[in-house]
């Protein structure tokens, strides 16, 4: 199996610097309750952060309620809460989960994150 490519920081903060929004995004895996990010965004001094965000949906495709679907949800969730992210309810009924982390660091925490969702779900 081949290795995934870490994340591009550099690319990532280019791409914030150029945006309108100040922000540039990756998408790195996607699954149907699930979707990992990173992102770079500048602060009001012009500094670059960087992040990584896990959009966790608790119900997947809505169409019936699933509850081991809500239950593997929850434990990411916890876990992801105990890693220090932040969980955001979105309107469609998703969970952002956000960290900032020190571009060096985003690797090794998008591997951590991988790690969590693939044992959960």
């Amino acid at each position: 199996m081949r290795k995934a490519r870490p994340p591009d920081v550099k690319a990532l903060e280019r791409g914030a610097k150029k945006s309108q929004d100040k922000e540039s995004f990756q998408v790195l895996a996607k699954m149907r309750n699930y979707r990992i990010g990173v992102g770079a965004r500048l602060d009001s001094s012009g500094e670059t952060c960087f992040f990584l965000e896990v959009l966790v949906d608790p119900c997947g495709d809505r169409s019936s309620l699933d509850l081991d679907l809500m239950e593997k949800s929850l434990v990411v969730l916890r876990e992801l809460s105990e890693r220090g992210y932040t969980l955001t309810c979105e309107e469609d009924g998703s969970v952002s989960c956000e960290k900032s982390t020190a571009p060096e660091k985003v690797d090794f925490e998008k591997q951590a994150v991988d790690a969590v969702v693939k044992r959960r779900f």
